[in-house]
């Protein structure tokens, strides 16, 4: 066997055991289950319909994912033309801890009830003030900090999956795909 068969074979063998996914299972959420629960109940508010519940559901936990995994000070691809190295910035985790304590605490003051029992205006109206007192006023490029909200749209709309939800194909948008593939046109999704 070849040492590049061996350490392919190595590598999967590694990803799909039992032990691995456990660890990946059990990494624990930069955020305290109360923000956690402010996002999963507003995470349908911003995110399309058209993805049903558990397409929401699994975006929520992807972006979680994310930012489980982020980490600061890692040098960012500065790609061709661009000779500066940034690093990445510290992680938004505890801006997004206030943030989403705020939403609470103003559906408090407001309607006297908690974030999850609004109504989807209500929040909506809430995340838009919150949205205003931030200045976001666009998407960012990638996750920023400056809004978790705008950071789980970010998250979503700027992704492959949101490409090709809205061409109901399998495009592939920033993906690597073979030169066979790009001639030919994507596969419908069912």
């Amino acid at each position: 066997m070849k040492r590049r068969a061996f350490v392919k074979l190595a590598a999967s063998a590694v990803a799909l055991s039992p032990v691995h996914r456990l660890a990946l299972a059990s990494r624990s959420s930069p955020l305290p289950e109360a923000s956690v629960a402010t996002l999963r109940s507003l995470a349908p508010v911003v995110l399309p319909t058209a993805l049903g519940r558990r397409g929401v559901d699994r975006v929520t936990e992807r972006f979680l994912d994310w930012l489980g995994g982020y980490r600061a000070g890692v040098v960012m691809q500065h790609g061709y033309g661009h000779p500066r190295v940034r690093p990445t910035p510290e992680s938004p985790a505890p801006r997004y801890i206030e943030q989403l304590r705020a939403l609470v605490e103003a559906a408090d003051r407001q309607d006297h009830q908690a974030f999850s029992r609004l109504s989807p205006e209500a929040k909506l109206g809430l995340i838009e003030a919150a949205f205003e007192a931030a200045k976001v006023d666009e998407l960012p490029r990638l996750p920023n900090g400056r809004h978790v909200v705008a950071d789980l749209m970010a998250f979503y709309f700027r992704s492959t999956e949101a490409n090709d939800d809205c061409y109901r194909a399998a495009i592939g948008w920033q993906t690597c795909r073979p030169l066979s593939q790009v001639t030919t046109r994507p596969r419908p999704l069912v």
